[in-house]
């Protein structure tokens, strides 16, 4: 396909699309991540690990934030679900069901144009309903256990925003 084809579809497919919705963003930091209980065996996994959960957030403030809201995120601290077990084949990453559950403790603030609208402290942690939020089941790609404790916690501290503000 040439070249001048590419721009010309890509140009349709703008204009059949409409213009796109505007959402909310996150901006996500990670404080000594190096010190956090687990995030990763060594530091190229703890970095992939910590990438997947910001990508994460970032996801669910598009989704779920309307536009002109920011969600700054400051992670203190992560402890993946399980414990990783050596096996000839690979590594392999053992949950038991009321142990080893995903934690992760963050500071964030809301801020629209500029003002803060609320800021708090979290410690997630799925250890207080004695089972696996929902989406654990389905979500069987790394860190889906991670990733369903923060789109829990996010849907129900943030999932009406869009609604309100629309």
């Amino acid at each position: 396909m040439r070249f001048g084809s590419i721009i010309g579809w890509a140009a349709f497919a703008a204009c059949v699309a409409g213009p796109a919705a505007a959402a909310g963003s996150a901006d996500v930091q990670f404080r000594q991540p190096e010190r956090f209980v687990d995030a990763g065996e060594t530091p190229r996994e703890r970095d992939i690990n910590l990438r997947l959960l910001a990508d994460q957030l970032q996801a669910l403030a598009a989704q779920h934030l309307p536009a002109g809201q920011s969600l700054q995120v400051e992670v203190l601290d992560v402890d993946l679900a399980g414990y990783l077990r050596h096996t000839r084949r690979g590594d392999l990453r053992v949950v038991r069901d009321d142990h080893d559950s995903a934690r992760i403790w963050l500071h964030y603030a809301l801020v629209s144009d500029g003002r803060t609208l609320r800021t708090g402290d979290v410690a997630l942690s799925d250890l207080s309903s004695r089972k696996a939020p929902a989406g654990f089941g389905t979500d069987r790609s790394a860190l889906g256990r991670e990733k369903a404790l923060l789109a829990n916690w996010f849907t129900q501290e943030f999932g009406a925003a869009r609604a309100a503000a629309n």
